[in-house]
């Protein structure tokens, strides 16, 4: 299935209701998006729906995964990897600009 990705939860300016979209960046095998983040929740989830999201702990994602929590507000580069090239785990990273 061809996927697009995105963050969605309160702690991105759509809250539940609408994605942030994220870009594929080929060279990391990742999709990134830079974004304010409040200090709340989210998670990342394919195609605008609910059917393929995954959560839970930033450093092993899983599908049907718990909320992400977000500690403290500010702008962010958010890197997903799904690829399982550089680990074994699904995995984000969170950079504070």
């Amino acid at each position: 299935t061809p996927t697009t990705w995105g963050i969605i939860g309160p702690a991105q300016a759509g809250g539940w209701d609408a994605d942030t979209d994220m870009e594929w960046n080929a060279e990391e095998e990742c999709w990134v998006a830079t974004l304010d983040l409040t200090a709340d929740e989210f998670k990342f989830r394919a195609n605008d729906d609910w059917s393929i999201n995954v959560g839970g702990s930033i450093d092993n994602l899983v599908k049907d995964g718990g909320n992400i929590k977000n500690t403290e507000a500010g702008t962010y580069e958010v890197k997903l990897y799904l690829t399982r090239s550089t680990s074994n785990n699904l995995y984000c990273t969170l950079t504070k600009k």
